[in-house]
């Protein structure tokens, strides 16, 4: 929706600029339509990745993403949800971590294992068979 409304938003920006330039607008309030213009751009090829990141839901675009998102000041709201899905997309990789180690029955990988579904914010339940299989 952001995107979206942004996309207008420039369109409409850059047709008051040449509105302006024919009506004889100072040179300086032309400039400063431009520079507001050249930001929103900027913050709209942000979103576009962050859009592309979040369809992939792969860690390592989303933390691009995150970083370019920070880089051009896009908003707290919109850097706190790709901090949520970076979090979420850790989680599928703890649970066949988790699953391996019930496998190989290794107190080390099982005892790794669990740490980093707690890191990732797996429950308790998610857990319970790795912290069974340990403690067997």
């Amino acid at each position: 929706k952001k995107s979206f409304d942004a996309r207008e938003q420039i369109a409409f920006l850059r047709e008051s600029i040449d509105e302006a330039k024919s009506a004889g607008v100072f040179v300086a309030d032309i400039e400063r339509a431009k520079w507001f213009l050249e930001r929103e751009e900027v913050c709209l090829r942000a979103r576009n990745v962050v859009d592309a990141a979040i369809a992939t839901c792969r860690c390592e675009d989303l933390q691009q993403a995150r970083l370019q998102a920070l880089e051009v000041g896009l908003s707290l709201e919109e850097v706190q949800h790709l901090d949520s899905l970076i979090q979420d997309s850790h989680i599928p990789a703890a649970r066949q971590q988790i699953a391996e180690a019930i496998r190989s029955r290794d107190p080390a990988q099982l005892r790794s294992a669990i740490q980093r579904g707690v890191e990732v914010g797996i429950s308790d339940v998610g857990l319970a068979d790795a912290r069974h299989t340990l403690y067997e």
